[in-house]
């Protein structure tokens, strides 16, 4: 979604398209899936303000003190009785968090200035200088940012005919909604909590043996089928949910799911600001957004103990599911894409001193989804993944 008082490229005409867009996109998505959208509506407004408001109560317990200011710019999207609305004033908020990592990180990011300095020139924005990070703040938010609920497990940055020829950062909400479901369910059955905000990994035996339980097997299906378009929403049980079923969990849940997030669309900002779109696609392009995304993401979290950690799990949670993807639909890696399995290897190579602890918990997702996989989906081969 694009803020027409802060992107500068957008006419009102160009604006109120992008908008339009993204309704019919969502009418689309509800008639292929035969829901009703006002009742969807509804739900996703309901949901939203809910999770919005246990994110911030989450961050006030965990550092044991009110924060006002978020409260602040919350506010008027938890007034909103429009799903429209307070979904725009959402966007706004994240992707001007999102612009404070990249800005922030700026002198330690692979930034390819001068051909953001070419993109400046060629369409008036604002020139960006290593010297001035407000002036790359000024041109991030000249960049549209846009969001569609189109039945597709991706995002892309590109020209955008419909606005001018403009570089446009594309995201599909699908990727964004199924990957917290993910993160949710499965990350409560890796875990066990030994006492509060202590939570440690399952035995490769008790995961196998969670992973086999049919209550489970129902509830990873109905994600993944979500995750597939097969269904509008999964409906689950809070006893399977880590932010519902422990309290003492909620901030790093919330994190992971930031996490996720962040890292698709910092992976779209990073072909962008390292200049990829002049070069031809090839695997190493794609395994260098995934390191910018990974490092820019990580950096706002740097200085909140523990925190890093929860995010980056939440980062290589979204590269686990694609994993699942290209299982269940018989993918085989393209001449310019490599697999979400060669990607994970590239991560957990260039992750640090972190690498051998993100490289557990992905193998442990993978461990407790394994039986729904093959019993649901018939998946035959089910890799064991890569060595640390």
């Amino acid at each position: 979604m694009t803020d027409t008082n802060s992107t500068l490229c957008l006419t009102d005409s160009q604006s109120k398209r992008l908008h339009e867009l993204q309704r019919e996109s969502f009418y689309q998505h509800c008639k292929r899936l035969n829901c009703d959208p006002i009742s969807l509506e509804a739900f996703l407004l309901s949901r939203s303000k809910e999770e919005l408001r246990i994110s911030i109560e989450a961050v006030e317990k965990a550092n044991g003190r009110s924060f006002p200011a978020m409260w602040n710019e919350a506010k008027e999207a938890l007034e909103s009785n429009d799903w429209w609305a307070f979904n725009h004033l959402k966007h706004t908020i994240v992707v001007k968090h999102l612009f404070d990592q990249i800005v922030t990180s700026a002198s330690t990011l692979p930034i390819d200035w001068e051909y953001l300095g070419g993109i400046a020139r060629e369409f008036e924005l604002t020139t960006p200088s290593p010297s001035s990070p407000e002036s790359l703040r000024k041109m991030l938010w000249s960049i549209p940012h846009i969001y569609q609920y189109i039945n597709d497990f991706n995002a892309f940055v590109g020209r955008e005919t419909l606005i001018g020829n403009l570089p446009c950062v594309c995201i599909y909400e699908n990727l964004l909604t199924a990957s917290q479901f993910f993160l949710d369910i499965v990350m409560r059955q890796v875990l066990r909590l030994d006492s509060p905000y202590k939570a440690e990994l399952l035995a490769v035996d008790e995961l196998e043996n969670v992973g086999s339980q049919p209550g489970f097997i129902t509830v990873c299906r109905s994600v993944f089928d979500m995750i597939l378009g097969r269904k509008e929403w999964a409906s689950i049980e809070p006893s399977y949910l880590l932010s519902r079923s422990w309290p003492e969990m909620q901030l790093p849940c919330h994190l992971m799911f930031f996490g996720a997030t962040d890292f698709v669309r910092l992976h779209e900002y990073g072909h962008l600001l390292r200049g990829h779109l002049l070069k031809q696609q090839t695997y190493d392009i794609e395994f260098q957004a995934d390191e910018f995304a990974f490092n820019a993401g990580g950096s706002i979290y740097a200085k909140l103990r523990g925190a890093s950690i929860w995010s980056k799990i939440g980062a290589m949670g979204i590269l686990t599911i694609i994993a699942f993807i290209e299982m269940i639909e018989h993918h085989s890696s393209s001449k310019t894409h490599p697999l979400a399995q060669q990607r994970l290897i590239a991560l957990t190579r260039s992750g640090g001193e972190e690498s051998h602890i993100l490289f557990i918990y992905v193998q442990a997702m993978l461990c407790v989804c394994r039986k729904t996989i093959e019993s649901e989906y018939g998946v035959r081969y089910f890799p064991t993944i890569m060595k640390p």
